[in-house]
């Protein structure tokens, strides 16, 4: 195998390497300066909001303080307003604010009155108008809890698992309540009803077990238009004190969801591929699975089991002309198959990993690449926060190269390894922490 040349160097004194290269190719130089002039014309904004507590009830105050910076966490001098939105469970405007931003910090406020806002979950987005420039998922998201102005002793958890048919709805919501303590409400009668369109169209009476869980089946007509609907409970704690919450049904009928990430990003023939997957539920959070990948005969290549929250990583080597899919199991029973992204026919990519005090680089490339790029040049981009900490060059001779560098070179936090080819197309790409 051949090793790979690693070449530090600074943001200010790469225009000192010097290259020979073929024509066509651009060098090391050219690349690094294009890189930095991106970042430096086009820096991006980070967001932070931090609020005065984790959780609200109806006719309280929010009140929160918001940070700007730029990728290198320096204060940002691009933005002098910043946008904050208030959003419901039905994905509806309540509420904006407009404030201005001094020194890179502004502060603000919001009542919960009793006119737009009741007990349920929102979401607060914030923004500044360069961030548009970038991806949504740079605008600062965060999802609160509203409690009822009467029951802030009430906390709740909800799950759901819906069907759907022809012939029916089905849904079973299954709920956790607990005080102000965080303890569970056990042995207690919990009255519900389902509202839809201004319609009831079914209720019920349930009891607390002894870990304050209650199981509510919902079964209605399939013309009822369910995801527009709402759960109402009340938890009857005594004869005078009874405990109401509300639980929208939007995300009723969602299907869990999996998604499987190649290392390096892509599935190239005859290329041994790391797969990461992550499993989650309607609500977002992460749920246990596990499954077979087959392939279109239906000849099972790689099992896979989900090891922390719904994610994992298993190992095949996939080839050309062959379609791949996964059959999953969720740990609530039910299945899905997601099909595999198709495998390209040439390529390289890049896998890391860290050894000890090394980060440990190694770049595979499929025989059918090699021989149309025997020799030619590939590079290696590492960066941090938009700024460059080191580059690596070397000449493709083989199907497997190496190479490791001291992880004390970079800053904590986020590191973005690119494989670039010699004429400055990305080929793969990395994160790592």
């Amino acid at each position: 195998m051949n090793k790979i040349k690693i070449v530090l160097l600074s943001l200010f004194s790469f225009c000192q390497v010097a290259i020979a290269l073929a024509q066509t190719e651009i060098p090391l130089k050219d690349i690094l300066e294009k890189t930095a002039k991106h970042y430096q014309t086009y820096p991006a904004e980070k967001l932070h909001l931090h609020f005065d507590k984790p959780y609200y009830a109806v006719g309280d105050t929010i009140w929160f303080k918001a940070y700007v910076a730029l990728e290198q966490h320096v204060p940002s001098p691009l933005s002098k307003v910043l946008h904050v939105e208030f959003i419901n469970s039905k994905d509806s405007l309540v509420e904006s604010l407009k404030l201005p931003i001094k020194n890179s910090v502004a502060q603000g406020s919001l009542v919960l009155n009793y006119l737009n806002y009741k007990q349920g979950n929102y979401r607060i987005r914030a923004y500044t108008k360069w961030m548009l420039n970038q991806n949504q998922a740079y605008l600062f998201s965060k999802n609160i809890v509203v409690g009822d102005a009467i029951n802030k002793n009430l906390n709740t958890n909800i799950a759901y698992k819906g069907t759907f048919t022809d012939k029916a709805i089905k849904i079973n919501s299954r709920i956790q309540f607990k005080d102000d303590r965080g303890m569970p409400i056990i042995n207690k009668k919990v009255s519900w009803e389902v509202m839809a369109d201004f319609e009831r169209v079914a209720k019920g009476r349930e009891t607390t077990d002894d870990k304050g869980f209650v199981n509510i089946e919902i079964s209605t007509s399939p013309k009822v238009g369910i995801n527009r609907g709402e759960l109402f409970t009340t938890v009857e704690i005594n004869s005078i004190t009874n405990l109401k919450a509300s639980f929208p049904l939007k995300t009723a009928l969602l299907e869990h969801d999996i998604q499987f990430f190649p290392e390096g990003g892509e599935l190239i023939d005859g290329i041994p591929t790391q797969v990461a997957f992550k499993a989650i539920k309607s609500d977002g959070l992460g749920i246990h699975s596990k499954g077979v990948i087959l392939d279109e005969s239906g000849k099972e290549i790689a099992q896979f089991t989900s090891q922390h929250l719904g994610m994992g990583v298993f190992t095949f080597v996939p080839e050309l002309n062959k379609k791949y899919q996964a059959k999953v199991t969720f740990a609530d029973g039910n299945q899905k198959t997601i099909p595999l992204p198709e495998v390209k026919a040439e390529g390289m990519r890049i896998a890391l990993k860290t050894i000890d005090d090394n980060l440990v680089l190694k770049i595979y490339a499929n025989q059918k690449y090699v021989d149309k790029n025997l020799n030619k040049t590939f590079y290696i981009i590492a960066k941090s926060a938009g700024v460059v900490y080191y580059a690596a060059q070397s000449n493709l001779k083989s199907t497997v190269f190496t190479g490791q560098i001291a992880k004390d070179k970079f800053p904590t936090g986020i590191l973005q390894v690119t494989l670039i080819s010699s004429t400055g197309e990305p080929l793969s790409e990395r994160i790592i922490f």
